[in-house]
């Protein structure tokens, strides 16, 4: 215990850790992220390797829902879509301040509290789709994708697919597998959200800032 706080324990799925480079990496970024000090991001209190080798971390317990669960009720505001993306775009500075991009900015990484609270989790391990490519295939970046190196523009790009989903209730792509969503973000432009929502009213300039 740190405090009397209350703590969540995680151990690191193997199957998210293909190779040792890929552990050494996650630990890494892990320890980094122990001198994040924002209530934007979930504060790590530990991290390290059990007598099994996995890797465990130590994190506060966080209280709210998922994104994820939240956009199972459709579209929302363009206020309340704007306060939740602020806030996972205060988190990811945060953490790029200490040297770590997270690889898998999507909505069940988000957790919001009743009071509409932002916390973003889960920032060194992500699913892997392929040998190459790991995250949720709906808010990759193009160059993720391709499996090629990411930095802070693949967060910006995530951050804009889920905007998009939280004002139209459908992320940019859809496909009939993983890979087939990966090929769209790659090679095809999306429809505008006022497009695809034109109910919602939402004017070119948000079109505009969100295709961009």
């Amino acid at each position: 215990t740190q405090s009397g706080a209350e703590v969540a324990y995680k151990i690191i799925s193997q199957d998210a850790l293909s190779n040792v480079a890929a552990v050494s990496r996650a630990e890494r970024e892990i320890k980094q992220l122990m001198r994040v000090r924002s209530p934007k991001v979930a504060t790590i209190i530990d991290c390290g390797k059990g007598p099994d080798e996995r890797l465990y971390v130590a994190m506060e317990l966080c209280e709210g829902h998922s994104l994820e669960h939240l956009l199972r009720g459709g579209a929302v505001t363009l206020d309340k879509a704007k306060a939740i993306v602020g806030q996972i775009g205060q988190a990811l500075l945060e953490a790029q301040k200490v040297g770590v991009v997270h690889r898998d900015v999507a909505p069940k990484n988000v957790l919001i509290a009743t009071s509409g609270d932002v916390k973003v989790i889960n920032f060194a391990v992500a699913k892997p789709i392929s040998d190459k490519v790991a995250g949720v295939a709906a808010y990759l970046s193009p160059e993720q994708a391709q499996g090629r190196p990411v930095d802070q523009r693949s967060n910006t790009y995530s951050l804009a697919a889920i905007l998009y989903h939280l004002l139209t209730g459908e992320p940019p792509f859809q496909g009939s597998s993983p890979e087939a969503v990966l090929d769209l973000h790659v090679s095809s432009p999306p429809l505008a959200p006022s497009q695809r929502r034109p109910e919602a009213n939402l004017s070119p300039e948000v079109d505009r800032v969100i295709l961009k």
